[in-house]
């Protein structure tokens, strides 16, 4: 993870953890045309808060072996791009 950034208290990374799941919902709800996750990944990088990120990629991991299983929505592919994209995000900061 980016070092250097302002400290993330567990109460307010467990708080930025439920809005990153909300904003995925929504980005899923507007029919994939929303970035609404990743931008929220992206400014928390940018913030030196890595960690904000890499809780939304793990969370999103875990969607995206349960899509697998049941995709009625077709959210799967979309959910993989996202992946891919914040995976770069962290990257390029110097986070994974």
């Amino acid at each position: 993870m980016a070092t250097g950034g302002p400290e993330v208290t567990p109460e307010r990374r467990e708080m930025l953890a439920e809005k990153g799941r909300r904003l995925y919902g929504k980005y899923c709800g507007t029919g994939g045309r929303g970035i609404c996750s990743e931008s929220f990944a992206v400014y928390h990088i940018g913030r030196g808060e890595s960690v904000v990120a890499a809780d939304l990629l793990v969370y999103l991991e875990g969607r995206a072996e349960e899509l697998v299983a049941a995709d009625p929505d077709g959210r799967g592919p979309m959910t993989r791009g996202l992946i891919g994209r914040v995976r770069r995000h962290l990257a390029e900061a110097g986070g994974a």
